[in-house]
């Protein structure tokens, strides 16, 4: 392979670029390389040098500085696909042509760099290619046995703003020029490339490029922001630290405190470009150090939303159209983008089947009016639009390969510190996956459908949405599938949990003794082909598992169940080629405390027992948070209705606006991390705005209040 200075040529059908690596001297004259230029043509994508420029050129060109290549903390992926590569000796061809250990030596001096190997439908397939023996004469035999014995036509991708594979990529093509297989460039700026190749393998040609991050984020980083400085602020806050702006503990779970933690943009406006890349729109600032948001593994955002496409940004909106999530090689970092906005994440039908949806607002009150959006398995395939939303469209574009996973809200959302909470609990001490972990807890005990998006290959259990951690790694499961994982209530489930009517007048202040939470992490069985249970049966061997662990209890209401399902389909594909699949399933029994014959529920995240089960019924995860009732300390009044809801709507700040969508009451007991020595009442209520149109939503959303619910 030569090392030897070199003037490379690289040009495309559609733009002529020159890239000069040579040693030392003063910088080329723009004249220079316009004189470098005139002397090609491009001819059907192909290169063909029509003279040999002349000896002062080569002189005063070969005597520019070398330009230093930027580190590359992450090894390089070779991607390939297409036409002659769905044969696997053409593959394996490929990997004998090219000597893979002294390339990275030669472009990488100082460091050990691995370089992995990817199909482009199936994801990785080789850790490192510099395990494979550089042998040519077997890539030649392995040519001819897959019937190119003269080789085949490579369209080669290039890309110049990048300078370190743009150089490994030439010499790689010195290599498999030599089996005889042609090589034609084709260049495209790097946040676009999996793009073109979409579109290349599409027509069925053979094509193959490099890529990488330029780092990866920080291992167990997260940063967020806020949209508007009302409550969100402080559920922004509560996200990372489990406080309000003023630090008062709201939530006791919360992200882990040995991360890197920050809450950007506090005292900022318009701060739409710190969601956007550079690549896309003016001004992009998304890699900014201080406040872009991608600069970390992690990414929250709390904001007002609706319609879909936008959502506040502190006096403006941002869209996703001006977005490049983990742009690699552009400076993004960023593997994990969670929103807690209304709609942003809407997929399906305006309406779900069977249900009476308000024309013009996607959350009214539950008088006769059901939320928009709130069944994701309904959508049909078709285009983006009010009735039916396509989050593949809009969501889709905006991922970049090593991009792990985007999750948001399909529906209306609440934003309150009980769904943070739930969520860091469900992480921190149920056991559950991320994605898990986040649909489960901002869906919290309301109406809201959170989902999670991410792309792969076509084995959807090798994708991020079965990432059991956190992790900065890239997403290198492929690109060739979209993934969107959701939640459905079982038929015996419903959206909201009865209330008790009946309040009584006094009702005691209850001392508990701490008991120790229960964990039991089982073994994940990923979606296998085979038939589903049926829901009660999921229910009975849940019940099952608790009498043998000895858990059961003597009070609970009727046992809830929920599925995660998802939908996967090719990223070129059709709506017939759309799957949906079921990931797992949660039984959740909730306490009820018996007080002199009445049954009042229990609130929050303890009085628990909760059975997460693979498809088959084995036990994935279980807890069981249930304090020990130990003695009534006072009797005391309870509020009543009227009095609670008054006081509630109070803390809206704005009770104009807003009028009662559903609530709530009963005991509240924590998650079992949480010391707790007594059991008092608490009513929540949620609120929607009365303006039943867009900009009523937007000034407005929906909240919830949560208000003690005891006088001593």
């Amino acid at each position: 392979m030569s090392g030897k200075r070199s003037l490379v040529l690289v040009l495309t059908l559609s733009l002529i670029l020159v890239t000069v690596a040579v040693q030392c001297g003063p910088t080329p004259t723009p004249e220079v390389i316009e004189k470098v230029v005139k002397e090609t043509v491009v001819v059907e994508k192909e290169v063909v040098v029509t003279s040999t420029p002349e000896p002062e050129v080569i002189e005063e060109v070969e005597a520019a500085p070398v330009r230093e290549a930027r580190p590359t903390p992450a090894p390089p992926v070779l991607v390939y696909g297409g036409g002659p590569f769905e044969d696997p000796r053409v593959q394996e061809a490929v990997l004998h042509a090219v000597p893979w250990k002294e390339l990275t030596e030669q472009i990488f001096p100082d460091r050990d760099v691995p370089v992995a190997v990817e199909l482009w439908e199936e994801g990785p397939m080789l850790d490192d290619a510099r395990e494979v023996p550089y042998d040519p004469d077997r890539a030649r035999e392995l040519l001819a046995e897959a019937g190119f014995p003269d080789g085949f036509v490579l369209l080669l991708l290039l890309t110049p703003d990048d300078e370190p594979l743009a150089d490994m990529t030439r010499l790689i093509a010195e290599e498999l020029q030599n089996v005889n297989i042609k090589v034609e460039f084709i260049e495209a700026l790097a946040h676009n490339t999996h793009y073109v190749v979409a579109e290349t393998i599409a027509i069925g040609d053979a094509v193959l490029w490099l890529r990488f991050c330029p780092s990866n984020p920080p291992l167990n980083t997260a940063i967020t922001a806020h949209g508007n400085t009302d409550w969100h602020i402080d559920t922004a806050e509560e996200f990372l630290f489990g406080t309000d702006m003023g630090g008062t503990t709201t939530a006791a779970n919360h992200c882990p405190a040995s991360w890197t933690r920050r809450h950007m943009n506090v005292g900022l406006s318009n701060t739409d470009h710190f969601y956007y890349d550079a690549d896309l729109t003016t001004p992009g600032d998304d890699t900014d150090g201080t406040s872009g948001i991608e600069t970390a593994m992690l990414f929250f955002h709390a904001g007002h939303g609706f319609p879909p496409p936008e959502w506040d940004t502190l006096g403006n909106k941002a869209t996703q159209s001006n977005m490049s999530l983990g742009d690699c090689p552009g400076g993004g970092l960023l593997r994990y983008y969670w929103q807690c906005s209304c709609t942003t994440f809407a997929h399906g039908p305006r309406c779900c089947p069977g249900m009476n949806c308000h024309p013009t607002h996607p959350c009214p009150d539950t008088g006769g009016y059901d939320w928009w959006y709130q069944c994701p398995g309904d959508f049909d395939g078709s285009a983006d639009s009010v009735n039916m939303r396509n989050i593949y469209e809009r969501w889709g574009p905006v991922l970049n390969p090593p991009f792990r996973m985007a999750c948001g809200s399909s529906t209306c959302a609440y934003c309150h510190e009980s769904q943070m909470n739930r969520i860091w609990n469900n992480y921190n001490n149920n056991g559950y996956d991320v994605a898990d972990s986040f649909i489960d807890g901002l869906r919290g005990s309301s109406g809201v459908v959170p989902l999670c998006i991410t792309m792969g290959g076509s084995d959807v259990t090798a994708t991020p949405l079965y990432d059991a951690t956190f992790t900065n790694q890239p997403n290198t499961s492929g690109t060739s599938y979209y993934h969107v994982q959701y939640l459905e209530n079982f038929e015996s489930t419903p959206i909201w949990p009865e209330v008790i009517i009946h309040i009584p007048e006094l009702l005691p202040i209850l001392a508990v003794r701490p008991v120790p939470p229960w964990y039991f992490h089982g073994e994940l069985e990923p979606i296998v082909e085979g038939p589903i249970l049926e829901e009660e049966e999921y229910i009975e061997r849940a019940r099952g598992f608790i009498e043998e662990q000895d858990w059961a209890e003597k009070n609970f209401a009727e046992p809830m169940g929920v599925r995660f399902l998802i939908e996967t389909t090719p990223v070129k594909g059709t709506r017939e080629e759309r799957q949906q699949l079921q990931k797992n399933v949660i039984v959740t029994f909730k306490r009820q405390i018996d007080v002199d014959g009445t049954l009042v529920n229990v609130l929050g995240e303890g009085g628990v027992m909760k059975v997460q089960m693979n498809n088959d019924g084995s036990v994935l995860n279980a807890s069981k948070v249930w304090r020990e009732i130990v003695d009534v300390e006072q009797e005391a009044r309870v509020k009543t209705y009227d009095e609670a809801y008054e006081e509630a709507l109070e803390q809206t700040q704005a009770p104009q606006a807003y009028e009662l969508d559903r609530w709530t009451w009963g005991y509240k007991e924590a998650a079992g991390n949480v010391e707790q020595t007594e059991l008092r009442i608490v009513f929540r209520f949620w609120f929607v705005p009365v303006e039943l149109n867009a900009e009523g939503l937007l000034e407005y959303p929906p909240q919830m209040v949560e208000i003690p619910g005891q006088l001593q």
